[in-house]
């Protein structure tokens, strides 16, 4: 029985690698943010 959850364990990490969305690592995006009031950016929220 041990064996069992043992393998199922293992399956379910392995199925969990392979989920498309899963971040991969890669190179870094150009981005960039707005935000609004001081320094402290509190009137964004």
């Amino acid at each position: 029985m041990a064996l069992l959850a043992a393998f199922f364990l293992l399956l379910l990490a392995s199925a969990d690698a392979r989920i498309p969305g899963v971040y991969t690592g890669g190179e870094w995006e150009s981005a960039h943010a707005t935000f609004y009031g001081g320094s402290d950016a509190s009137g964004t929220m």
